[in-house]
């Protein structure tokens, strides 16, 4: 297991971008609430910044029509697909402070880490939100502001045409023998606490590398119930999902009681 696995006993399920069932648009307050309900450990979030500087949450940098957030203003965003409006970051957080929800808060680009963290704490203490990014300078720019804020390093996934090659599975084979797993050395130069990486990197020797280091591993983006087992008998961190409910139940069955005491001998 590792360390926080271990600590709490059970593998995080993480509701990517929040539980959005038909019906429901990602990343939006009614996905945060419904992933809460349902009783996801944390709910993962991305957030980016309108040109008039609000930090806002959504995955792509453009919306619908091609246009880019950076380039609107917050009044001129579109509502999502289900007719609700994007949320802020700060309404987010409101979110959480009144319902005791944990945030995965990934930062999509550099720049406004000292805001975010401005707004998200303002509102929840440290313990109730994570902070996550692919950008190296913004974990540690986070670990700058306050050492106590929990990082993730984001690992990219591997490019379609590196795994569609047929050198990719004896590329793969020569990593793990060789121990060559980057991700877990630059987690320990920028201060993050663990790594988050996709699927296709989380094979056993790269989780025992991760073991033997010390260093945490959620696992993105795991919808397959075969793969969702497969990681937690691993005793990964996390499970980052689109369908945290299969997720869920899955933790569930996997949990072995807890066994009691044993009694003194008379």
């Amino acid at each position: 297991m590792d360390p926080v696995s271990q600590t709490t006993g059970r593998t995080q399920v993480l509701a990517h971008r929040g539980y959005h069932p038909t019906g429901i648009a990602e990343n939006s307050l009614g996905a945060f609430r419904a992933g809460q309900a349902l009783g996801v450990d944390l709910l993962e979030l991305d957030v980016r910044r309108t040109r008039d500087g609000v930090l806002v949450i959504h995955h792509d940098a453009e919306v619908d029509g091609g246009r880019k957030i950076a380039d609107l203003d917050y009044a001129q965003l579109p509502p999502l697909s289900d007719g609700q409006p994007i949320p802020t970051l700060a309404e987010v957080a409101d979110f959480a402070r009144s319902s005791g929800a944990h945030l995965a808060v990934e930062l999509k680009e550099k720049g406004y880490e000292r805001e975010a963290m401005a707004q998200l704490f303002a509102r929840v203490p440290t313990a109730q939100a994570e902070v996550i990014s692919f950008n190296r300078t913004s974990v540690t720019a986070v670990e700058g502001i306050d050492p106590s804020i929990r990082t993730g390093l984001l690992e990219p996934r591997l490019p379609e045409w590196l795994r569609k090659t047929p050198l990719y599975p004896a590329a793969r084979w020569a990593m793990d023998a060789l121990g060559w797993h980057p991700s877990l050395g630059a987690a320990a130069k920028v201060g993050a606490d663990y790594v988050s990486i996709d699927q296709q990197l989380a094979t056993p020797k790269f989780l025992a590398d991760a073991r033997e280091r010390g260093v945490g591993v959620d696992v993105w983006t795991v919808d397959r119930p075969a793969d969702m087992q497969r990681l937690l008998d691993e005793g990964v961190q996390g499970i980052v999902t689109n369908h945290p409910d299969v997720a869920l139940k899955l933790r569930a069955a996997s949990t072995l009681p807890e066994a009691p005491p044993l009694e003194a001998a008379s």
